[in-house]
């Protein structure tokens, strides 16, 4: 008899629970830093739609830094498929653990790009190779310099990782190095020649 009472007070639990959260995201579900739980789709799809129109993305070079709005990097999000996603029937398994989802986000290449020549192009580091010049009175070694470029793809792919959890994101636009052909250990027996 206890065991039935336990089954039934389970049960019942379950049933209301399930009524409870039917069409609507379970607690303890969050999209980035947003909860979700307890929402239903329309409502979730209207907050995710609110945070990605604020969303802002910040590039560091060196020591600048620029923030520029998701949106104008053709950012496009899909609140609809996360929204859809987050709507899952009960499971009693699923009820107490938390659950992180991401919204799928396109990026578009070409909007990218053209902000980066506009804006980040002109400025980065260009490599150059080490040289021998004549000082005063002596041949002398100038080193080589590291030059610093950013790669699109990598932006996107970047852009496209750090936009899914709705938060703004920070990416390093001298991640990729450019290393000069001519280093300095390259013309040390060339230096010894030319001042013989």
């Amino acid at each position: 008899c206890v065991l039935l009472a336990v089954l039934i007070l389970i049960a019942a639990l379950g049933y209301y629970l399930n009524q409870r959260y039917a069409g609507r995201a379970l607690p303890y579900t969050y999209i980035g830093s947003i909860s979700i739980g307890g929402l239903t789709q329309a409502e979730i799809k209207t907050a995710l739609d609110n945070r990605a129109q604020d969303l802002q993305v910040t590039f560091t070079e060196g020591g600048l830094t620029r923030t520029v709005s998701a949106s104008d990097l053709g950012a496009d999000f899909n609140t609809q498929k996360a929204s859809e996603q987050a709507i899952t029937g009960f499971n009693p398994f699923r009820y107490l653990t938390k659950r992180t989802l991401t919204v799928p986000v396109d990026v578009n290449e070409r909007y990218v790009d053209g902000y980066l020549r506009m804006h980040v192009a002109n400025m980065q580091t260009d490599a150059k190779n080490a040289e021998i010049t004549k000082s005063k009175k002596d041949l002398v070694i100038v080193p080589e310099t590291n030059g610093f470029r950013t790669n699109t793809a990598y932006v996107k792919e970047q852009l496209q990782k750090s936009l899914a959890t709705l938060e703004p994101a920070t990416i390093n636009l001298s991640a990729a190095t450019d290393k000069p052909t001519i280093t300095q250990a390259d013309l040390q027996d060339d230096i010894d020649m030319a001042r013989k």
